[in-house]
């Protein structure tokens, strides 16, 4: 019995030890197009800097009162569990999830009872007449704020209209360069899962193979 689990080990072991390096392969992989990327995203940083002027593409150009994050790094679950996701374009595609949230709780609540809803809407009318001009008028600056926040602007745009294509293929280089970094971190966490899987399924194994020989020598 205790050689047939034994056995049983192993092959998990050698299936777990497949998978790292499969995973390790991966990350040797995304390491190159990280390091490729940001050499490409450097040089064509400096032919436009050459083309336009030292001066006229540098970080006295940027208006921090104007930078917004175009991406966002989403983390979910816990230890090594946690999976990270690159967002882009946050602002609008939170009003985009914010609006089919809400059109979804609506039409839940219209299948479970439309009556209901009717005098629902018909109070968020009234409540809407009853509202004074002084809150409507903060709604309609929150509204205002709001569109503004989902308008992210091109950080190309600041350096000019007609910039030099090597400052998009740059720009171009720059966001690869974050997407690889997010999928290095992924591959990274699940390299130490299945160290960790490794090292338990190992000192099962050699526990098992330990009373085995107890056995065997009484």
């Amino acid at each position: 019995m205790p050689s047939s689990e034994i056995h049983a080990l192993s092959e998990r072991i050698d299936k777990v030890l497949l998978e790292f390096f499969d995973v390790l392969d991966k990350y040797y992989q995304c390491q190159a197009i990280l390091e490729e990327n940001l050499k490409s995203g450097n040089l064509h940083m400096s032919r436009a800097r050459y083309i336009r002027g030292v001066t006229s593409i540098s970080s006295l150009k940027i208006t921090e009162r104007e930078m917004q994050a175009s991406s966002q790094v989403q983390c979910s679950g816990n230890g090594l569990e946690t999976v990270f996701a690159l967002m882009s374009d946050v602002s609008r595609d939170d009003t985009e999830t914010h609006a089919t949230d809400t059109l979804r709780k609506r039409n839940v609540g219209k299948s479970g009872n439309d009556g209901a809803n009717v005098n629902e809407d018909s109070n968020d009318n009234e409540r809407q007449e009853k509202m004074p001009d002084d809150k409507k008028s903060n709604d309609k600056d929150s509204t205002k704020d709001k569109k503004q926040k989902s308008t992210c602007k091109d950080p190309l745009n600041w350096f000019g209209v007609l910039v030099p294509q090597s400052l998009r293929y740059s720009q171009k280089n720059y966001k690869s360069a974050v997407e690889a970094c997010v999928e290095l971190a992924n591959l990274q966490l699940m390299m130490q899962k299945l160290q960790m899987q490794y090292q338990e399924l190992l000192q099962e194994k050699n526990v098992l193979a330990l009373a085995e020989v107890k056995v065997s020598s009484s």
